[in-house]
């Protein structure tokens, strides 16, 4: 049977026939299979509509239906002879005071209309559904439930309204249980905060204790800088010096001995190095210094640096496709061949016949990809992402005969995410390996940090006679001994200081053509011997060349340039590369040195 069946009607004319309805409706709802607060809901909501009805009209009934479908309903229909529908619509909408009773009985149904009738009147319709599973009612039983009805109550009007207060009792104490469940809800709700904000408050800090950490790694291996590539680099001077024969022949097992020590220092260089660029990309300290160059240029200097890596036996090729032409970027060109340089040989360590290939191409949505393959060992899947682990190496016996820092490629994809790009692998074991680094060709992220433009050095007269006599300020021994070496080559005469103190003492004697001045001294800083000289007239234009390993920021190379001091990089351990610096800063002086082609 689907559809509704009716129960039971009642007439509405006064209070008495609403009391009857409230008392009927709560008989009807037990003998339907309602729980007790159910019952309650359903004998309270009828009271309210009835008593609305008879107070807006003259008349009306109460029609009790039960609905049969899903879910089981029972059904109340509470009609009147009034014709404001569409105002009592309005008022359940807006929530007025004057339907408050009947806004808090469709909270109490599973449904609830108010309806307009053709002849006039207003109809209010609502239901509670049954319980998930209540059988349908079958005819029997809804013709025997319909006879029950039919026979008058068995409690009159004051049992009814005591029933009534008890409903409202209970209802009333059922309200101050939730409510006091509510305050406990709310007190655990605060502690919870407070707990959540103690959190917050040991997250917050422990972020600051890692950042602290953070920025003190970064002074740390910056402070290193001097300390570990000062004496590395006078090592890897003093074995060259050894190991050329500069001042006489070395036997056998001292040419071995001394092979060793270099091979040892300059991987240590390497390691520090490697560390340091490291530490200042994840501090975000490295500024992207732009430049517009052609890829063709990019790769012929590649090709210029890299070869020498290549065995002479020539097992292993190095070949550089040809570049695109007319491709021009954007972009830290120093970075972008430190990443290609470093992939570069890692495949020639990595590959032991075959070939090395470096090639290029240009996209339409304005990147290039530059691929480094090679026919090497090869790197399983599940390493591909753990090679850019910081430290991480792969376990292969040729990793026995080429040891390497294992921070190579973590720096190479950070410097290409610097660059905005992003570096991928593709690899079998035994098959060899191809690394990609995509990067834009017009690089778009934050501007580069400006530097100011340094200054030309203000030309300082030499002596009147004899070799330019030029003065070197270093704490350590070994860098003026290796500094002052090759400048006596070049032809310059040299006079020592060891610091702030015997420097200024050497100025009051005499004045040098130049002084090369190193920045990191104990007691008195390089740059603040500068700010001294440029404060004293007499010395005012002096040239003055830093000479120094520590990794200068860019304020301090600002504060260099507008004194007009030339900075050199102390890497005795390049002596081309540094010897070359070190010409052009003299040249600039003013001095006679020669540059070689």
């Amino acid at each position: 049977m689907k559809g509704t069946a009716p129960l039971l009607s009642v007439r509405l004319e006064n209070e008495h026939d609403v009391v009857v309805a409230r008392q009927r409706a709560r008989r009807i709802a037990e003998l339907l299979g309602f729980e007790e607060p159910d019952v309650v809901r359903i004998a309270a909501a009828v009271s309210e509509v009835a008593r609305n009805a008879v107070s807006r009209s003259s008349g009306g009934t109460v029609e009790f239906r039960y609905a049969s479908g899903v879910p089981h309903r029972l059904r109340v229909v509470v009609s009147d002879l009034a014709r404001d529908g569409a105002v009592l619509r309005q008022q359940l909408d807006l929530g007025g005071a004057e339907v408050e009773g009947l806004i808090g009985c469709r909270r109490l149904m599973d449904h609830f209309v108010v309806e307009e009738l053709d002849g006039g009147g207003v109809r209010v319709v609502f239901g509670k559904n049954l319980r998930v599973g209540h059988r349908a009612l079958s005819p029997q039983a809804l013709l025997k439930l319909t006879q029950e009805l039919a026979l008058p109550p068995s409690r009159n009007l004051v049992d009814e309204l005591q029933r009534q207060n008890h409903d409202l009792l209970q209802a009333l104490a059922e309200t101050q249980r939730l409510q006091q469940d509510l305050a406990q809800l709310n007190r655990e709700l605060q502690d919870t905060n407070r707990g959540v904000v103690a959190l917050y408050a040991e997250l917050d800090e422990r972020a600051d204790s890692l950042r602290k950490a953070s920025e003190a790694k970064t002074r740390f291996l910056s402070n290193m800088t001097h300390e570990f590539r000062s004496p590395l680099n006078s090592i890897l001077s003093l074995t060259r010096m050894l190991d050329e024969r500069m001042d006489g022949e070395l036997n056998v097992e001292q040419a071995k001995q001394v092979s060793f020590i270099r091979k040892a220092a300059s991987d240590l260089s390497d390691l520090v190095n490697d560390l340091l660029d490291l530490a200042r990309v994840e501090a975000g300290k490295v500024p992207v210094r732009l430049s517009q160059f052609s890829v063709a240029d990019l790769l012929s200097t590649l090709r210029g640096t890299t070869r020498p890596l290549v065995s002479a036996q020539g097992e292993v090729a190095l070949v550089f496709d040809e570049a695109p032409e007319g491709v021009v970027l954007r972009t830290d060109e120093g970075k972008l061949a430190q990443v290609l340089r470093n992939l570069i040989s890692n495949a020639i360590k990595f590959t032991e016949r075959g070939e090395v290939r470096v090639s290029c191409e240009a996209a339409a949505d304005g990147q290039i990809a530059f691929h480094v393959s090679d026919t090497g060992v090869g790197i399983a899947a599940a390493d591909h992402e753990r090679i850019f682990e910081e430290f991480a190496q792969v376990e292969h016996p040729l990793q026995q005969k080429v040891k390497g820092t294992g921070l190579g490629l973590p720096l190479a994809r950070r410097l290409t995410e610097l660059l905005g790009g992003a570096i991928r692998v593709e690899s079998e074991p035994g098959r060899g390996s191809e690394f990609t680094v995509q990067i834009p060709m017009d690089y778009a992220g934050p501007p580069d940090l400006v530097v100011a433009p340094e200054m030309p050095l203000r030309h300082a007269a030499s002596p009147g006679s004899g070799s330019p006599y030029l003065l070197v300020v270093d704490d350590d021994e070994i860098s003026r001994y290796l500094l002052r070496s090759s400048l006596e080559a070049m032809g310059f005469a040299v006079a020592e200081a060891n610091g702030a103190e015997a420097c200024f003492a050497a100025l009051r004697r005499s004045r040098p053509a130049a002084v090369l001045l190193d920045v990191v001294m104990p007691g008195m800083s390089g740059l603040a011997v500068l700010e001294t000289i440029r404060g004293t007239s007499a010395l005012e234009r002096l040239p003055v060349i830093l000479h120094t390993a520590a990794l200068l920021g860019d304020a301090d190379r600002q504060f260099a340039a507008a004194r007009g001091a030339k900075i050199v990089a102390k890497q005795f351990g390049e002596r081309v590369a540094w010897e070359s610096d070190l010409r052009r800063a003299l040249q600039n002086a003013g001095l006679p040195v020669s540059i070689p082609a």
